[in-house]
């Protein structure tokens, strides 16, 4: 039985064309359109992880889940890499563009004290603000200046109210 599953009978009834690209891939990928021609989902990457994040997505392509825990930059996917579809540039070169984003499940944004996601972060790249209408109540907010997007704010969540996606202003993103 093949690892990958058949998404075309799921996607003919729900209408919609299945992707076989992750929308998010490897820290240290080079562009998109050359990271899936240089891939060769050997799996390499995702064998040497040692945190164990990156998983098989649909088309057999390597993709970060940040539920399993957070990526710490060691760069071990991209030295085992055989085709070079992720490079480590230079140290000053962001691992990837993207950064979390929170939803309305977040517990404090629903009166909930919890500082799960700030907790967790290395940058502190989560701030609390306190509101004006609850001085007692902080919200969080995501600086994106600050925030490496290591995911490390996404597996302690109770909520599941943060995602990672893509950033759309990736000069802002630094590295560790």
């Amino acid at each position: 039985m093949s690892s990958l599953i058949d998404t075309g009978r799921r996607s003919l009834l729900s209408g919609r064309r299945p992707s076989l690209r992750p929308s998010l891939l490897p820290p240290w990928a080079v562009n998109d359109s050359e990271f899936y021609a240089a891939c060769t989902r050997c799996h390499a990457c995702m064998d040497t992880c040692p945190e164990h994040i990156l998983t098989l997505a649909s088309g057999g392509f390597p993709t970060p889940n940040f539920s399993l825990g957070e990526c710490t930059f060691c760069e071990e996917c991209a030295q085992a890499c055989p085709t070079n579809a992720l490079q480590v540039k230079t140290r000053a070169t962001s691992p990837w563009q993207q950064a979390p984003v929170m939803n309305e499940q977040c517990l404090a944004k629903r009166g909930v004290v919890c500082r799960s996601c700030g907790d967790s972060c290395p940058r502190e790249a989560i701030e609390f603000n306190l509101a004006r209408a609850h001085p007692a109540l902080a919200t969080p907010q995501i600086n994106n200046n600050a925030c490496t997007g290591c995911g490390a704010c996404i597996s302690v969540c109770p909520n599941q109210a943060l995602t990672m996606q893509i950033h759309p202003h990736p000069e802002e993103v630094q590295p560790t």
